[in-house]
């Protein structure tokens, strides 16, 4: 079975294939630095990871707007 790549890695192939034999090696490994630099800078997500961390935080949004609105009930009951 064999690792499916990840897009960075299916991007800097593709890369090194567009500069193979126009360019030294040496160029190839400066621009995956530069790349693998600038990803780690933004710590980025999958999208569907990031809609998925999104609805939970809706949900727990309404969940504490109810929390607060029973809350305000139960003090306005209790005066």
């Amino acid at each position: 079975m064999t690792e499916q790549k990840t897009p960075l890695e299916t991007l800097i192939e593709r890369i090194r294939q567009l500069l193979d034999g126009r360019a030294p090696a040496a160029v190839g490994d400066e621009i995956q630095h530069a790349i693998e630099r600038f990803f780690e800078a933004f710590q980025l997500v999958p999208r569907r990871e990031f809609e998925v961390h999104m609805q939970a935080l809706r949900d727990l949004q309404a969940l504490v707007a109810g929390l607060e609105s029973r809350v305000g009930n139960l003090e306005a009951a209790r005066d």
